[in-house]
């Protein structure tokens, strides 16, 4: 008798596993599984489930991520998505586990996707980064994941491209999140998140001190915004349901001081977008990827680091907490 080959057989369990659902909704599906520094993703069409259905998750990509004492590692991810044939919701979520199997970090961006023929809407780019530092030794599995559902019957969406990659590792990293909502309205900015130490200068206290020798910072700020319409869920007032959606303006700051509490440089970078409210949430994403580290003129490598976000015109709306958080990540470069 001869044995079928290994290669064949995994092929078929993979071709069986790729239309297994469990009935819970989420779909096991063949996954990308790597030790290199990059997974792509596989492009497929999903069925998403009428809006009154569970969502359905599925895991396209896993990486193992490999740290030494003091590093963090930079995970970067990113799922495309097009094609729906109605409004469907759809995420994209990147969570880290110990060795242990223990959820380390989780965190997730949405937004709805359109039926081909709305413009830049029937296609979405949704990009889930965070720093994943350790103080020993460790591997961590990455895995990344697709949630969907329609906003009315169900429908059909297609990932058209994705990827997870370990981007870098590094020393004396730091990061900030929100932990709840935050509301912004008219005359109402919101300061979050913040970046935290424990350096002072005159006047100013919990600022963040860049390690020894940093010639300049490279500064990620992502955040996922609602806008307000209607009876919405709170933080919202209730609004008019006028399709007015919210106008904002989302800016990253970081502000080094002179050793005196003076101000030694600010470096922002901003980003001006109106949020429909049939898009009702999105995602923003910004990079200063060289925040100059000053040296003389009595500067220090002390700052303040920080999201600024103001309400331009129309509608409140609200900065995103727990897993769906507002994130800054700083990298010494």
């Amino acid at each position: 008798m001869i044995k079928p080959k290994r290669p064949r057989l995994r092929r078929l369990l993979y071709a069986v596993l790729a239309i297994v659902v469990a009935a819970t909704g989420v779909l096991v599906a063949q996954v990308a599984t790597a030790d290199s520094s990059r997974v792509d993703v596989k492009p497929a069409t999903y069925r998403s489930p009428a809006y009154n259905a569970p969502m359905l998750h599925v895991k396209v990509a896993s990486l193992t991520v490999n740290v030494s004492a003091g590093q963090a590692a930079y995970v970067n991810s990113n799922l495309r998505f097009g094609n729906a044939t109605t409004r469907i919701l759809v995420d994209s979520q990147l969570e880290c586990f110990n060795s242990k199997g223990t959820s380390v970090r989780k965190l997730l961006r949405a937004q709805n996707v359109y039926a081909a023929g709305s413009g830049s809407l029937s296609k979405v780019s949704l990009t889930t980064r965070f720093l994943l530092p350790s103080k020993t030794a460790a591997s961590f599995r990455c895995d990344l994941s697709l949630w969907t559902r329609s906003l009315g019957d169900a429908g059909r969406v297609s990932l058209t491209s994705g990827f997870v990659e370990l981007a870098g590792k590094y020393r004396g990293t730091t990061q900030a999140a929100t932990t709840s909502r935050a509301l912004v309205s008219a005359g109402k900015p919101a300061w979050t998140p913040s970046v935290k130490g424990s350096a002072s200068v005159p006047g100013e206290s919990g600022l963040w001190q860049a390690p020894s020798g940093t010639k300049s910072l490279s500064v990620f700020g992502d955040f996922q915004l609602t806008t307000c319409y209607g009876k919405d869920k709170p933080p919202c007032p209730e609004t008019a349901n006028d399709k007015k959606g919210s106008s904002v303006r989302t800016t990253l700051v970081a502000t080094q001081f002179k050793k005196d509490g003076s101000v030694c440089k600010t470096s922002t970078v901003s980003d001006d977008t109106r949020i429909q409210q049939y898009v009702h949430h999105q995602p923003v994403y910004l990079h200063n990827a060289k925040v100059p580290v000053v040296t003389g003129s009595g500067c220090v490598p002390v700052f303040s680091i920080y999201a600024k976000h103001q309400l331009r015109a129309y509608h409140p709306y609200y900065i995103h907490g727990r897993s769906e958080d507002a994130l800054i990540s700083v990298i010494p470069v």
